[in-house]
């Protein structure tokens, strides 16, 4: 055995194939390279085989895949062999290999022709696609049916169980078999508890003998389903109480099945005594109610009238009826009706209310407040109308005469508002008449008072000048003349300082002299300020009168507290003389640039007290950042216009404020503090004495300004007696 098996395998007296290709590299590799490829295809195609019969279990004949790949590795074996007898010839083994190769063929051969019948009787791709087809539509008809079993299996139970009636079945026993959540809320049993029991549990006492009778007669004789009768329950407490019952009769394969549909009907019972009892209460009260009520169908005509309608329109019922109640009114009040009656009919009201004039039999004619409303049945349409009129003539006969009362009334009172307006604005121009008087025979007064004196001393004081002067250089002289004085006059020297007073003496005298110069241009300040002389309108130069302002009030621009001076920003424009009362112009700039100081101290005082308020346990330096401002524009706006603008950078003025800020006597300041008058009397010499315009123009915390406009002639306005329309604020 062993010397067959090395025979077989020796290869010692053959020539290796690659002899036959002569051995030339391109045809050698050109084979093995075709032969390995085409085994590794070979070994490749029987594992998908054998992947897809154990995929796919049910595949019919799936043995026969086996054959297959058996043959396909045999095929792929040879060729690997023919690769190794390049080099090694092994031809024993290769013709081994064809020959089982051979034999497998012919076996997997021979089962295929066995199989061939076989597998032609297997269906068809498209029949079997019919075949699934027609089980789908099968399987959809069938599952349609189980669901339209169960759907009307579930509308049953719903029905059954939110049904407010009553619904219970029972069998020829007469023992209950169904019993819904209906019957359960009704008769207050659980449904657990009553199935099984009998029929008679739900009668009254009183019924139970005569149940077997009804139950007879009901089995010769059945009713409807719709058919109800009248009968009475009785609940698990023991009380009755009415209801209409429906039975019918159904005959199953378990036997016959009762089916009573009961409904409680006593809150109908108890609404229809309710609606009896209300139907008596309203006649009661359209027979009784003084107030003239009439029922009408929706085209208006009179169906029933109460006597109250009767003796408001002097009619019995009979000539009423049939009859449309407009026809009764005056024809000029019922355009304004109908568009209400309209609304009322499409619902888009529940009622509506008119006053309209009504014609009595006897010619006389009545006021009437109707109200209509409709009365709709359960479908919600309407049925008819009730129309109410109530009698209002004696309201409209006092109403009328109470309307001219009150056109009486206003009248006067509005002729006392413009009197009293009057005597206000007299009131303020006497204050002012007084005031300006008074103020300038005090101006004119001290200022002529202090004039002479002043004059007096300022004349003196260069006379005083000299003479201090002329003895200083006589000192002089008689210094270098005997420069050797006297222990006495050196003593009295070096007492008196003489070098100091030779040296400060000219200056004192100085200073006094810029003082005395300073006192005269604040009088002629004053005196022109004042201008007692000038009660009529003259051409004045506006600039002068601002200086002349400032000079007086230049005390108030001094730094009072911590924070700086008021810095005064002057923007003077090139204006020709201005005819007014320049006195009067005076007063207003005072006034305006007066209450600028005070909005500007208010708001350094203001930051000082936040401030230290914030750093009032710091040991640090307080700085003030605020500079006050007030600044001055004079400018030409028109042909015969020029403009005189007051601004600051103060608190400003807020616009609740703004509405009352020429009002007279109004005022912000602390009692005692103002009068109220300032702007007051301002507005009236700008507005009403030179027929110009005064307006504020400010923001809360952003400072304020004022402009006046004046025209440049007056001898071209009627300014004197016009009363201008309030400023623009």
């Amino acid at each position: 055995m062993l010397n067959i098996w090395i025979n077989f395998v020796d290869s010692s007296g053959f020539i290796p194939h690659g002899h036959c290709y002569l051995w030339k590299p391109w045809l050698v590799w050109l084979n093995i390279a075709s032969d390995t490829l085409i085994a590794l295809a070979y070994y490749c195609i029987p594992f998908l085989l054998i992947y897809i019969v154990q995929k796919r279990g049910d595949l019919p004949f799936g043995w026969i895949f086996f054959l297959f790949a058996s043959f396909i590795i045999a095929c792929g074996t040879g060729h690997l062999i023919d690769v190794w007898t390049i080099w090694h010839p092994v031809y024993w083994i290769s013709t081994a290999i064809k020959g089982i190769t051979a034999l497998v063929s012919l076996g997997t051969g021979g089962v295929l022709v066995g199989l061939v019948p076989l597998i032609l009787q297997l269906p068809s791709p498209s029949q079997l696609e019919e075949a699934n087809r027609q089980l789908a539509a099968e399987v959809r008809e069938r599952q349609a049916i189980e669901r339209e079993l169960l759907s009307s299996q579930a509308r049953l139970a719903g029905i059954l169980d939110i049904a407010d009636d009553a619904i219970v079945s029972i069998d020829e026993s007469q023992t209950i078999i169904l019993f819904n959540q209906g019957a359960e809320k009704i008769f207050g049993y659980p449904a657990q508890e009553i199935l099984g029991q009998s029929l008679e549990v739900l009668l009254p006492l009183r019924a139970v003998p005569n149940h077997a009778r009804h139950v007879a007669n009901f089995k010769g004789n059945s009713r409807c389903m719709g058919d109800r009768a009248t009968v009475a329950g009785r609940r698990r407490d023991g009380t009755e109480f009415p209801a209409e019952a429906s039975i019918s009769r159904l005959e199953t394969p378990e036997g016959v099945v009762f089916t009573v549909i009961l409904r409680d009907v006593s809150d109908r019972l108890r609404v229809e005594q309710a609606l009896r009892q209300s139907e008596r209460r309203f006649r009661t009260i359209f027979e009784e109610a003084g107030i003239a009520i009439a029922l009408t169908d929706l085209a208006g005509l009179t169906i029933e009238a109460n006597p109250a309608l009767e003796s408001f329109l002097g009619y019995n019922s009979e000539q009423l009826q049939h009859r449309c109640l407009n026809d009764y009114a005056i024809a000029s009040d019922l355009a304004s009706e109908a568009p209400l009656y309209e609304t009322l009919l499409h619902q888009q009201c529940d009622r509506y209310q008119i006053e309209k004039r009504y014609r009595h039999a006897n010619g006389q004619i009545l006021w009437g407040r109707s109200t209509v409303s409709l009365v709709r049945g359960q479908d919600t349409q309407s049925q008819f109308a009730i129309c109410m009129i109530e009698n209002i003539t004696e309201c409209k006969q006092a109403e009328l005469a109470l309307r001219l009362s009150e056109s009486q009334l206003r009248q006067q009172a509005q002729q006392l508002e413009q009197t009293i307006q009057k005597l206000q604005h007299t009131q303020t121009q006497l204050i002012h008449t007084e005031r300006m008087s008074s103020l300038g025979q005090v101006v004119a007064g001290m200022a002529h008072e202090i004039n002479n004196p002043i004059n007096f001393i300022s004349g003196n004081i260069v006379h005083a000048y000299n003479y201090a002067r002329e003895l200083l250089e006589l000192v002089k002289i008689y210094q270098l003349t005997y420069p050797l004085a006297t222990p006495q006059i050196q003593s009295q020297i070096e007492s008196i300082d003489l070098d100091f007073i030779a040296e400060d003496l000219p200056r004192l005298l100085s200073s006094m002299k810029i003082g005395t110069d300073r006192i005269q241009q604040i009088v002629v300040s004053l005196r022109n300020f004042s201008r007692l002389d000038e009660a009529a309108v003259k051409a004045v130069d506006l600039h002068e009168g601002i200086e002349n302002t400032l000079l007086i009030l230049q005390h108030r621009f001094k730094s009072q507290s911590p924070t700086s001076a008021i810095q005064v920003i002057k923007n003077y424009g090139n204006l020709p003389l201005v005819e007014c009362y320049a006195s009067q112009l005076n007063q207003v700039f005072m006034n305006l640039i007066s209450n600028s100081i005070d909005s500007l101290r208010e708001k350094s005082a203001l930051l000082v007290a936040q401030q230290q308020a914030t750093l009032e346990t710091k040991s640090v330096e307080i700085h003030y950042p605020f500079s006050p401002e007030i600044s001055i524009t004079t400018e030409v706006t028109s042909e015969n216009q020029v403009a005189i603008r007051i601004s600051d950078n103060g608190v400003g003025i807020g616009s609740e404020i703004k509405k009352q800020l020429f009002d007279p006597f109004f005022t912000t300041k602390p009692i005692g503090s103002g009068t109220g008058l300032g702007l007051s009397i301002s507005y009236q010499i700008v507005i009403e004495r030179h027929g110009g315009t005064l307006e504020c123009f400010s923001e809360l915390g952003k400072g304020a300004e004022f402009v006046i406009q004046i025209p440049v002639c007056q001898s071209q306005l009627q300014v004197a007696e016009v009363q201008q329309p309030r400023p623009i604020i």
